[in-house]
């Protein structure tokens, strides 16, 4: 993670649990960090960076959630943090399984990377 956050990109805030899906969420944020089109932390990173004031969050004008569950546990740590995200990506939301909870199905991984990617292209 990079502090404090200097770029115009869209910052990307991941689940940093041990579940399935977070690891899915932190793999996509990885994704859009090398091909550019946004910077990327988790939760615990951006808590750690807020506590210490080497992050200028609120300077971030575009910041996308990215939570595994219907828990939203990154959402939470943003509201709580009083960072209203401009998107909220819920990854359970792209499974056809019954079991939001279950691990995501990587099958799912194109679309997902595709809604992702058009969402930050479409506010550049």
């Amino acid at each position: 993670m990079n502090a404090p956050y200097h770029t115009e990109l869209p910052l990307i805030v991941t689940c940093s649990g041990q579940c399935e899906n977070a690891k899915f969420a932190n793999d996509l944020a990885k994704v859009m960090d090398i091909e550019g089109l946004a910077e990327r932390t988790s939760v615990s990173q951006l808590s750690q960076a807020m506590k210490q004031a080497t992050v200028g969050i609120t300077d971030t004008p575009r910041v996308m959630a990215i939570d595994g569950c219907d828990l939203h546990c990154v959402k939470k740590a943003l509201n709580l943090s009083q960072i209203a995200p401009t998107w909220h990506i819920i990854l359970s939301d792209f499974t056809e399984n019954s079991r939001k909870q279950s691990p995501f199905d990587y099958a799912h991984m194109a679309n997902v990377l595709k809604t992702v990617q058009c969402l930050l292209t479409a506010s550049n």
